[in-house]
């Protein structure tokens, strides 16, 4: 007679309270649980991190003075539509843009980074810039 595979011995020792592991259900109540106590703290920890981008956001912009004139924005009247951000960084360069923040995809940008071939955006949205 062939000895059982390992999987099958455990399966059958789980099955007598032998093995010393807990069953799925033990252990998927025991997750539930957890679930359901964690729940609070991530929303919370989701809510926090909305703040955070907030008030970084209005901070950033309040100490460096910005305002809509202070930005190119990436589309509007007159602006072409660019698919990537280095269309837009070459239609300014082209247009010798001398504003300080260049906004792309909502975010502020310096315009300066920009031409030199960075892409690192500031904390600022552009929802946040007052008039």
């Amino acid at each position: 007679m062939s000895k059982p595979s390992v999987a099958v011995q455990k399966a059958a020792d789980l099955d007598k309270g032998t093995y010393g592991m807990r069953t799925s259900t033990e252990i998927q109540v025991e997750l539930d649980e957890l679930e359901e106590k964690l729940a609070p703290l991530v929303k919370r920890h989701i809510n926090l991190e909305r703040e955070l981008r907030d008030v970084k956001s209005l901070e950033f912009i309040a100490a460096n003075n910005i305002t809509l004139n202070d930005v190119q924005l990436s589309s509007g009247e007159g602006i072409p539509y660019c698919y990537v951000v280095k269309e837009f960084t070459d239609w300014m360069k082209l247009r010798k843009c001398e504003k300080p923040f260049a906004e792309w995809n909502t975010q502020l940008h310096l315009t300066h980074e920009l031409f030199a071939g960075k892409f690192k955006p500031t904390p600022a949205r552009i929802g946040d810039v007052p008039e």
